[in-house]
């Protein structure tokens, strides 16, 4: 078994190809996809990817250092809830 452990399948980027790309994974071994979050915008697409692939996908919840602004709290006060709460 193959564990990609860093994978952005969610991001706009895949918008075409998304399914294709995890069904390949799947398809050659890699069972389970870890996907780190980016900001609060990245959250419902992760999210729905956890819920399309219960058994192979696993969200990561944080805010990567790339993408802090000056909003930088409240992001984190959101992404906490999801984490606690959600």
């Amino acid at each position: 078994m193959f564990i990609d452990t860093h994978t952005h399948l969610y991001s706009t980027e895949f918008n075409d190809d998304r399914i294709e790309m995890i069904q390949r994974s799947l398809a050659n071994g890699v069972e389970k996809l870890l996907l780190p979050n980016i900001d609060i915008e990245s959250i419902e697409g992760m999210h729905q990817l956890v819920k399309d692939y219960p058994a192979n996908c696993y969200a990561m919840m944080g805010l990567h250092p790339g993408y802090v602004k000056e909003d930088w709290d409240q992001q984190l006060a959101i992404i906490k809830d999801y984490l606690f709460n959600v």
